[in-house]
């Protein structure tokens, strides 16, 4: 069975940094999904002269469905239906449930700050993360979320001189 790892906004730079393509990975073994939120921080990540064709590195794989987008299962609107939502597991909605108090004040896009790590550190519950940043949201969303078994992958930790991207993977999963 697939393991499932959904993808925080900056391991795409990562993923574009050292040229893995998402594609080419086995999805029978790694299965890679992105969030309804992360998708709108990508959507606002600017064209850099300095770091040419990242950012259609990025749309390619976060638009056309090669790292699909998935969320929680239900009929709300920032909810999934049938097809594209996972049911959430006791353990996560009590995490999302005992974390309200750790979202900060809403950003521009009206999103809380914390909304998109916390979210995806729900998810690292019962699946993984893939990420770039030391901490995911602050110290007590990710204390909480390591609690309760998260399995948070760092591309910083990824050294492509001494491992493959699906050894580095498979570190990171017990058999």
């Amino acid at each position: 069975m697939a393991r499932h790892i959904f993808v925080d906004s900056c391991a795409f730079d990562e993923l574009f940094k050292h040229r893995i393509e998402p594609k080419e990975i086995d999805a029978s073994e790694f299965q890679f999904y992105v969030t309804g939120e992360v998708l709108r921080e990508l959507s606002n990540i600017p064209e850099r002269p300095e770091e040419p064709g990242k950012k259609a590195f990025i749309d390619r794989i976060s638009k056309s469905g090669e790292i699909p987008e998935r969320g929680y299962f239900g009929f709300g609107s920032e909810s999934y239906g049938f097809g594209r939502g996972i049911l959430a597991d006791l353990s996560q909605t009590d995490y999302l449930e005992s974390t309200k108090d750790q979202l900060g004040e809403p950003r521009k896009s009206g999103v809380p700050k914390n909304a998109t790590d916390r979210q995806l550190l729900s998810h690292a519950i019962v699946f993984a993360v893939l990420t770039n940043e030391p901490t995911l949201g602050n110290k007590v969303l990710m204390e909480k979320a390591v609690e309760r078994g998260a399995t948070v992958i760092r591309m910083r930790d990824f050294d492509p001189e001494t491992e493959t991207f699906i050894q580095f993977l498979r570190r990171h999963f017990p058999n």
